[in-house]
């Protein structure tokens, strides 16, 4: 059996907020969390492929807000304006 993630989630459940190239903040729900990417539900869908920067607002993580960039690797719709995201750090270039 071969396991689709490379390395362990955390699972955080807190705020984020997504920057638009159009200079918008955008709220999130910050699913998960490890050193490769991210996990996110959102009231709008992302484009596959884009890259965003993506503001994380977790106080028992950071001292600060940390800003990453990151690629958006899928996106589904889950229910009636509600989407659920993959993003991942280190596909940025």
């Amino acid at each position: 059996m071969s396991y689709r993630r490379l390395c362990s989630r955390f699972i955080c459940n807190d705020s984020a907020s997504l920057l638009t190239p159009e200079n918008q903040e955008k709220s999130l729900l910050l699913k998960d969390l490890s050193n490769l990417g991210a996990g996110v539900f959102g009231n709008f869908p992302l484009d596959v492929d884009n890259i965003v920067k993506i503001n994380i607002h977790s106080p028992f993580l950071f001292d600060k807000i940390a800003s990453k960039q990151a690629r958006v690797v899928w996106c589904r719709k889950v229910d009636i304006n509600a989407w659920e995201s993959g993003l991942n750090f280190t596909l940025v270039q």
